[in-house]
């Protein structure tokens, strides 16, 4: 065992020194996860100028990052659990520090979304084991607590990222990724001295890889995202059929990528597809305002920014106080229930507001309650889903749920480059989408505009089916007690 019983005896004396430390360098990587994601987002329209890319080129930016969590993550969080999650944590912060480099040096559209690929291996190693350290090495009373500060930390990273990516982005777009290399050198130092040597032990986890149903999970999902990105029914059949595969191959698998005993576990699995369409309904806020700030309106990055920097500031106050509820709440998940209306109806009105040409301060207002809604959603989620399962599996329903989330953060990309897209004449599609985004006109500014608020408001009615799901997640939760 990885330091469980540690955490769990220490319960009545409090967060102990060792639950410190695994925190303080869990919440560097979350902040380097954070601060990464937001800059990249900003950063969009400044790289169509310089590599001559449209939006679903640009979208690939990040759903190749995120395709490659997809792909890696379940598999790193069952390397984890049997070989030791310091080993695969540190190895996962040298590789994101490695690839951001690369991604500094990109010299082609095609290069940067590679290099982004292989930053997103990296991100999967992190993700697959940040929770899980955390969750181990704290007592079970203040384990809401300690979520909370890893989203509070994330959401730090998450202002910083608007902020200082803005001023970055002025400079030279290709510093957002340098800034990264000196944090994950110090993720990777500090990791290896102060993450105790029991989390490096090899702990029980059935299995091998599954490479073949990797390979499937990871073609359903990249031909999906292609197919929405790129308006091509042929890559749709494509994930259909792989789909197929992966159901079938799952089924006979003896070492299937997703566990039967968490398959059958009904509160983690409603749990982590609660997480993931709440992500879907929400992650693509950034890459949408960050193109309707800079290229619809013309403001500058920095500018674009602070407009965006309100939804992250509202996410810092509401994760530690989501958190605090989730300790003491006999039903904590009544606080998503809320959150995902809250949500919902701010989404809905961000749309209306861009097709009403409102100012920002009045979309700044909508984007703080964004923010102040998404912590009632997040940390009570992604708790309960560890608290559901026994300790030896925690990498691994950890992973699962990440691969959701991540499912739907690059999803929601995808949404909104598929949604702008729908109802514009196919000449700015191809215009905005397939061709040079930075020679566009005045009048195809103010339809691409449209095109962003009629996905922002599709963004918001997925929020009503999280609300759906949430009460299903009640009622199974009551059942069992």
């Amino acid at each position: 065992m990885t330091g469980i019983a540690s955490g769990e005896a220490d319960d009545r004396q409090g967060l102990n020194l060792t639950g410190w430390t695994v925190l303080s360098v869990a919440t560097l990587g979350a902040f380097l996860s954070a601060l990464d994601s937001n800059i990249v987002a900003l950063a969009l329209p400044k790289i169509a100028l310089d590599f001559s890319s449209g939006v679903s080129y640009l979208g690939w930016v990040i759903t190749g990052y995120i395709l490659a969590t997809v792909i890696l993550l379940l598999q790193a969080g069952r390397v984890g659990d049997r070989y030791g999650r310091k080993r695969i944590y540190l190895a996962g912060f040298a590789l994101f520090g490695i690839a951001s480099a690369l991604c500094g040096v990109s010299q082609s559209i095609y290069q940067l979304i590679a290099f982004r690929v292989l930053q997103g291996a990296g991100a999967s190693m992190l993700q697959a084991t940040t929770s899980p350290l955390v969750f181990e090495s704290v007592p079970t009373r203040l384990r809401g607590t300690a979520m909370g500060v890893i989203a509070t930390t994330w959401a730090v990273g998450a202002v910083a990222g608007p902020v200082l990516g803005g001023l970055l982005v002025a400079v030279d777009w290709r510093l957002i990724f340098y800034v990264n290399v000196p944090i994950a050198a110090a993720g990777v130092l500090i990791g290896a001295r102060v993450i105790p040597k029991r989390a490096a032990r090899q702990t029980q986890s059935e299995g091998r890889f599954n490479l073949l149903n990797s390979l499937l999970l990871g073609v359903t999902v990249a031909a999906s995202f292609i197919w929405l990105t790129f308006f091509d029914l042929r890559f749709a059949a494509i994930a259909v059929a792989s789909m197929f595969g992966l159901i079938v191959a799952e089924s006979r698998s003896r070492n299937p990528i997703i566990n039967r005993e968490l398959r059958r576990n009904r509160v983690f699995v409603l749990g982590a597809v609660t997480l993931g369409v709440s992500q879907l309904g929400y992650l693509g806020t950034p890459f949408a305002l960050s193109f309707y700030f800079q290229s619809v309106h013309g403001f500058s990055s920095v500018v674009a920014g602070l407009f965006i920097a309100p939804l992250p500031v509202a996410l810092v106050l509401s994760n530690p106080t989501a958190g605090r509820l989730f300790d003491k709440l006999k039903r904590p998940t009544y606080l998503t229930l809320v959150g995902a209306i809250v949500e919902g109806l701010a989404m809905v009105g961000v749309g209306a507001a861009i097709l009403a040409g409102s100012s920002p301060v009045v979309l700044g207002l909508l984007l703080a309650t964004i923010g102040l809604a998404g912590g009632f959603i997040w940390t009570p989620l992604i708790s309960g889903i560890l608290a559901s399962v026994g300790a030896e599996r925690r990498g691994l329903a950890n992973g699962t749920a990440i691969t959701l989330v991540d499912v739907g953060y690059g999803a929601s990309i995808a949404l909104v480059i598929a949604v702008s897209a729908a109802f514009l004449p196919h000449a700015v599609v191809s215009q905005v989408y397939l061709g040079n985004f930075g020679a566009l006109t005045a009048a195809q500014r103010g339809l691409f505009g449209q095109g962003i608020a009629l996905a922002m408001t599709t963004m918001g009615l997925i929020n009503f089916l999280v609300v759906v799901l949430v009460l299903v997640l009640l009622r199974v939760e009551r059942r069992a007690g």
